[in-house]
């Protein structure tokens, strides 16, 4: 446990760079279920969702309590703009009824309509 503390604390304060280590880049358009959740349609993108059916997103309850959760950006490529994908305004959050924002991640599954 000492160890992943550590390991996160040195995270946290490492370069806020957006990438995943040892990752590679995803070809343009074959991810598009991936979203964005955004605070208005052209804002980067603050916490991701899955589209899941046409109008139907899963995320984190955490994301879902945030004020950057009013756009869906679906299948863009980028992390901000209108270059690509399609922009959906939110129109409701149905959190798990047992989320808590204190215990942070227990039940922390929240589902979106666009």
């Amino acid at each position: 446990m000492v160890k992943f503390l550590a390991l996160a604390a040195v995270a946290a304060f490492a370069a806020a760079d957006i990438e995943i280590v040892n990752g590679t880049e995803a070809p343009i358009g074959k991810y598009t279920y991936v979203t964005g959740l955004r605070p208005n349609e052209t804002a980067a993108s603050k916490c991701g969702a899955s589209l899941v059916a046409p109008k139907i997103l899963v995320t984190a309850a955490h994301c879902a309590t945030r004020p950057w959760s009013t756009y869906a950006s679906i299948g863009s490529h980028y992390l901000n703009g209108t270059k690509d994908g399609e922009r959906i305004k939110i129109v409701k959050r149905t959190l798990h009824p047992k989320y808590n924002k204190a215990t942070r991640f227990d039940y922390d599954v929240a589902v979106f309509e666009l």
